[in-house]
C-alpha cells in the first residue's frame, strides 16, 4: 500500500479562515446555510412527526413522576390528536367517541371522562407500539387523576375562603 504524503500547505486556507476575503467568508456562509436549508427539507414528515411523539412523551412522562400537576389532561390530548390528525372528526370516528364529548374535552370545558381516557389510551397505546417507541399508555390515567385531584383542590379551596367569609360575616352580625 501506498501512501502518499500530504503537505500541510495545500490545505492551510481551508483550515485557516483568517486567510479568506470577505466575498469568499459570505459565499462560504451562504453555502452552509443552503445546506441546512436542503437537510431540513429532506427530513420527512414522519421524522418530524417521531420526534413531536417523543417530545409529548417525555412531558407526560415527567408530569405522571410529579405530585404536582403542571398542565392540564386537555393540554396533552389535545396535542396528541392534533399531531395526528387533521382533523378532531376524523380522530373522534376512528375512536368511536361522540365529536361533541370530544370538542369540549380538547378545549378543556368539560372534563374527560373514563371512557375517552381509556380510548385514548388504547389509541396511543398502537401509534406508540407501531413506531417501535417505548411508551407507557398508563400516563394518560396518572395525568387525568392528577388533574381530576388538582380541580377538586381547588374547588374546595374556593369553597373554604366562601366559607370562611360567610363565618367571619356571621360573627360580624352577632355583635
Amino acid at each position: 500500500m501506498n501512501k502518499r504524503k500530504i503537505d500541510i500547505e495545500d490545505f492551510k486556507e481551508l483550515i485557516d479562515s483568517r486567510k479568506q476575503t470577505e466575498a469568499e467568508k459570505k459565499a462560504d456562509s451562504k453555502a452552509l446555510m443552503m445546506a441546512r436549508f436542503n437537510s431540513q427539507e429532506k427530513s420527512s414528515s414522519e421524522d418530524e412527526l417521531i420526534l413531536r411523539l417523543y417530545r409529548l412523551k417525555l412531558m407526560m412522562e415527567e408530569e405522571a413522576k410529579t405530585h404536582e400537576l403542571k398542565s392540564e389532561f386537555y393540554t396533552y390530548s389535545s396535542a396528541y390528536v392534533d399531531l395526528l390528525y387533521k382533523t378532531r372528526k376524523s380522530f373522534a370516528s376512528d375512536i368511536q367517541f361522540s365529536e361533541t364529548q370530544l370538542s369540549l374535552i380538547l378545549t378543556g370545558k368539560r372534563p374527560p371522562t373514563d371512557e375517552f381516557v381509556s380510548k385514548i389510551r388504547l389509541h396511543s397505546s398502537k401509534i406508540y407500539q407501531k413506531l417501535n417507541i417505548d411508551f407507557n399508555p398508563s400516563n394518560w390515567f396518572i395525568i387525568y387523576h392528577l388533574d381530576r385531584m388538582n380541580d377538586y383542590l381547588n374547588k374546595h379551596q374556593s369553597e373554604k375562603i366562601s366559607f370562611d367569609r360567610m363565618s367571619a360575616n356571621i360573627a360580624s352580625l352577632r355583635m
